[in-house]
């Protein structure tokens, strides 16, 4: 006899539980936590560790007066599917102390994942601002190194990114000047008329000559003690990723074992490849992570009208991820993000317009990408593409993640 505990379903039944399960996946993770009245949730990370039983999502969002609300949920499960959560929004952050340092000195909050980092902006409406953030302690310490080191290692190079200044530092918190310029999306988004083209194409220029400018430093010392980050880190960190995504039921079911057989496959092809002399990278470039401006005079920002595009001044944010890394993975990781801002609706033309002025600004700089062969590079852009549709499927709609995981956007 069977155990009564234990529910028996016919294969028709199974079948149609299978389909209810899969409907639900198909409605995007953020609409199925609730939220406070008045909130909307903009964002969701896996919280916990790979492994560990009732791991929590992070999340955050604006409630209707537009702050910025950070909150955990656990989640509700049934057959592997989210279903729902309990939420629980913070007013404190206790893993991150120096929060409420900068809470208290009037600094408006503007990004929060919980338990993992901040960003405020202080100053009053008019007068000089910065931005604040807040880590734990010891990324906070990482973070300040490796900013130094690339900052050494660049030196006077020329092409060489500007970095973000920090203009004081504490135990767990940097104070950063407001760095100058537009970042790639915006650019994107600016139209397609021949002025706007003509800025994304040397927007695209200047950042693969400062990526460039990274790559032809790394034999500086200054860069010798920055960790490595290879093929077979790009493949754990996908594989987690995936992991993720299966263990929080974010994609359908036919969606996640098609992600899962292609991230088996590409973690595989990364293996295998041979190895070439690491270089000195940013090992998180996308389009937010590249300020843009053109000097010039009349122009208090230097975005509003294309002047030369050699004079172009290009703004790294976020080098606290800086490592030595294979030359195609900054490459990569920027064209995957691209990709993805086309699949959302960025103007064809500006995309293409941009990655036109990578390949001539890496053609221009002698780029070590370049020695590696087209298959290289798309075996890694392949990967980052993998990555995305996992991190996104906590974040945006399924249908268009779907469409990426089309054969045609994979191949």
């Amino acid at each position: 006899m069977k155990p009564s505990n234990v529910e028996v379903l016919d294969p028709r039944e199974r079948r149609q539980d299978e389909r209810r399960q899969d409907e639900r996946r198909q409605v995007p993770l953020l609409q199925r936590v609730p939220a406070p009245a008045g909130t909307t949730w903009h964002r969701a990370w896996p919280g916990g560790r790979p492994g560990e039983q009732d791991r929590p999502l992070v999340l955050e969002g604006r409630d209707a007066d537009g702050h910025v609300v950070a909150a955990t949920a656990r989640p509700h499960l049934r057959s592997g599917v989210l279903t729902g959560a309990h939420v629980q929004v913070l007013r404190e952050d206790h893993r991150l102390p120096a929060l409420g340092t900068a809470r208290a000195e009037g600094a408006v909050l503007v990004g929060h994942r919980a338990g993992k980092r901040a960003v405020l902006r202080s100053g009053a409406a008019g007068a000089p601002q910065s931005f604040l953030k807040v880590a734990r302690p010891a990324a906070t310490r990482t973070a300040l190194a490796r900013l130094h080191a690339v900052d050494a290692a660049l030196g006077g190079h020329p092409g060489r990114p500007a970095l973000v200044e920090v203009t004081g530092a504490a135990e767990g918190l940097l104070r950063l000047r407001p760095a100058m310029g537009c970042d790639l999306s915006a650019l994107l988004a600016a139209g397609e008329d021949p002025a706007a083209l003509a800025r994304c194409h040397a927007a695209g220029r200047a950042t693969a000559v400062a990526g460039g400018a990274l790559a032809a430093v790394t034999a500086s010392p200054a860069a010798a003690g920055l960790p490595v980050h290879d093929a077979g880190a790009e493949a754990a960190v996908l594989r987690r990723w995936a992991g993720d995504a299966r263990d929080f039921g974010v994609l359908a079911s036919a969606q996640a074992a098609r992600l899962n057989a292609l991230v088996t496959a590409v973690g595989d092809a990364l293996l295998a490849l041979p190895p070439v002399p690491p270089v000195l990278s940013h090992r998180d470039l996308h389009e937010a992570q590249v300020l843009v401006r053109f000097p010039q005079p009349g122009c208090s920002d230097g975005v509003g009208a294309l002047a030369d595009p050699g004079a172009a001044v290009v703004t790294f944010l976020d080098v606290d991820t800086a490592a030595r890394a294979d030359p195609c993975l900054d490459a990569a990781n920027l064209l995957a993000h691209l990709d993805l801002a086309l699949v959302r609706g960025a103007a064809p033309a500006a995309v293409a317009a941009v990655r036109a002025g990578l390949r001539e600004g890496w053609a221009a700089c002698g780029h070590p990408l370049l020695d590696s062969g087209p298959q290289r590079l798309a075996l890694w852009r392949t990967a980052a593409r993998l990555r995305l549709v996992a991190v996104h499927a906590f974040r945006g709609s399924v249908s268009d993640l779907a469409h990426w995981i089309g054969c045609h956007a994979l191949r």
